[in-house]
C-alpha cells in the first residue's frame, strides 16, 4: 500500500521545505502532515498576512526537499487561536445552564473544576460551547454537540 513508509515521511511534518510538481511548479511552506496513502503533503504558508492550507496531491509531487531544519513545534505558531473575551461570571453561567440542560435531557454530567464530563466518555472545556466538547467517541460528540446546539439561549455558544 505504502510506495514510501509512513516514518520515512514524517521527517518532513513540522519542517519547512520546498516541492516541485510535475508542472514546475515551486511550492515552499511547513509540512502540517502528510498522508502515508496517497502522500498528499498538506501545506502551511503565509501569504499577505495570512495563514493559508494548500494541499498538494501526491501524484503532482516530483520532489520534495526540506529546505530548512526549522521546527514548528506549537500547533498554536501555525494556527493562532481566536480570543473570547468573556467574563469569569458569565462562564460560570454557560457553565450551569449547559449542566442544567443536559441533565433535563438525561445526560449524566458531572463538574471536574473548570470541567463538564459525562463520565469517562466527553469533556466540556470553557466557555461551554459546542466547540469545546472533545471526545474519542465521534457518536457521542456529535449528539452531544447537536444537543448543545438546541439549547435556548445560548447566544454565541
Amino acid at each position: 500500500v505504502y510506495k514510501i513508509k509512513p516514518l520515512e515521511l514524517r521527517k518532513y511534518v513540522q519542517k519547512f521545505v520546498e516541492i516541485i510538481t510535475i508542472d514546475g511548479e515551486k511550492l515552499s511552506g511547513t509540512v502540517y502532515t502528510i498522508d502515508p496513502v496517497s502522500e498528499s503533503v498538506v501545506l502551511i504558508t503565509q501569504k499577505n498576512g495570512n495563514t493559508c492550507m494548500d494541499i498538494v496531491m501526491g501524484h503532482a509531487v516530483k520532489s520534495l526537499v526540506i529546505s530548512s531544519s526549522n521546527v514548528c513545534t506549537d500547533p498554536q505558531e501555525i494556527f493562532p487561536s481566536v480570543s473570547i473575551n468573556i467574563s469569569k461570571e458569565e462562564v460560570e453561567l454557560r457553565k450551569q445552564k449547559l449542566k442544567s440542560w443536559l441533565c433535563q435531557n438525561r445526560i449524566p454530567v458531572e463538574e471536574d473544576g473548570e470541567l463538564l464530563r459525562l463520565k469517562d466518555a466527553l469533556q466540556i472545556h470553557p466557555p461551554y460551547g459546542k466547540d469545546q466538547c472533545l471526545s474519542g467517541n465521534e457518536i457521542i460528540l456529535g449528539r452531544v454537540q447537536d444537543l448543545i446546539g438546541t439549547m435556548p439561549d445560548t447566544g454565541d455558544m
